[in-house]
């Protein structure tokens, strides 16, 4: 819901975009530093406690945010406590818990878990611009931090963990010499394969966030109410969700690198879509950019997700997917902000 929370920002605290996308791009930098601790956290503790002190931070965050009176408040609580939670909960803890437990079809596997997103994002968007609309801003905030605590507590009474690492599957090439289950993360950082995914995954986390922080705001520079902005960016879940599983799916059987690719083409096109819509002003753009868009948005994470566990499935996943998780951390930090300061110029 960062897209309705930005606007509300911008017009609680009156700041350009550039100064109020900061506070984004805390939340993204603090997520991304935080994310080979919270790899490390996941495999020494285990997914059921990361989840569950995720959720307290994540209530923590939005609760002292709804009581910050001045901007830097919100930078402290939002963009510290609320992407402290986030980190805990996000790619790197799933990663791991998928990892443990499917050695066969992990593109499709990865798929269904990164799916849970678009359907968050179809859910949460358009419910809390309405709740803000219905409360306000800071009664919705601490309704949502209440209500995501109470979910994620409940999830986490059926969490089942297996005991010790996954095992590559031994059916398919495995594509690094060091994808199997001793590789450590010291081995990992001295690989390209390494590297090639952390450069990868700063690039496309950049370009999706430029876009996706700034939709409400940008739809209703061109026109549109504040609530259909919050609604096409749900939608984006919408076909995250089929991204996610067919991508991942045909990861499985084209292989990731073709997977990947097909995706990058679906968001290309879907940002061109969205520069035209101002020009042409009919709802076929919008369509368009939502379906091109949505499916690209929905495939990166778990082909991304995939390819980590084919080259450096083990026990040391879930810190070394943490490292690479920074690529993502960076680029989502640097993409609202530059699309901001762009805006301002």
């Amino acid at each position: 819901a960062f897209a309705v929370f930005f606007v509300v920002f911008l017009d609680e605290f009156g700041k350009s975009r550039s100064s109020t996308a900061g506070i984004f791009t805390v939340c993204y930098v603090i997520w991304a530093v935080v994310s080979p601790l919270v790899g490390t956290v996941v495999d020494r503790w285990g997914v059921r406690l990361t989840f569950l002190t995720g959720g307290v931070f994540l209530l923590l965050g939005l609760v002292l945010t709804s009581l910050a009176t001045e901007f830097w408040q919100v930078f402290l609580f939002f963009g510290g406590f609320f992407a402290l939670g986030l980190a805990l909960l996000d790619i790197i803890p799933i990663t791991s818990y998928v990892d443990q437990w499917h050695m066969r079809s992990k593109g499709k596997a990865f798929g269904l878990a990164f799916s849970g997103r678009g359907i968050g994002h179809v859910l949460m968007l358009p419910f809390s611009q309405y709740l803000i609309s219905l409360v306000g801003w800071r009664h919705s905030f601490r309704i949502l931090g209440g209500l995501l605590f109470g979910i994620i507590l409940f999830l986490c009474l059926g969490v089942r963990v297996r005991n010790g690492s996954s095992i590559p599957d031994s059916s398919r090439k495995q594509p690094l010499a060091v994808a199997d289950s001793s590789v450590t993360t010291g081995q990992a950082l001295r690989t390209f394969h390494f590297w090639r995914l952390f450069t990868l995954r700063f690039f496309t986390s950049y370009g999706v966030y430029a876009v996706s922080v700034h939709l409400v705001a940008f739809l209703t520079d061109i026109g549109h109410s504040r609530l259909y902005g919050a609604t096409v960016t749900g939608l984006i879940g919408v076909l995250g969700f089929g991204g996610a599983i067919i991508l991942g799916y045909l990861s499985d059987h084209l292989g990731r690198g073709r997977a990947m690719i097909i995706g990058f083409i679906f968001s290309s096109l879907g940002v061109a879509c969205l520069l035209l819509a101002h020009a042409f002003p009919w709802q076929g753009v919008i369509v368009l950019f939502l379906f091109f868009f949505g499916m690209g948005y929905g495939a990166q994470g778990p082909i991304f997700a995939a390819l980590a566990s084919d080259l450096f499935s083990g026990r040391s996943l879930g810190r070394i997917y943490g490292l690479i998780t920074l690529g993502v951390g960076l680029g989502e930090a640097a993409g609202p902000w530059m699309a901001g300061y762009l805006f301002d110029q």
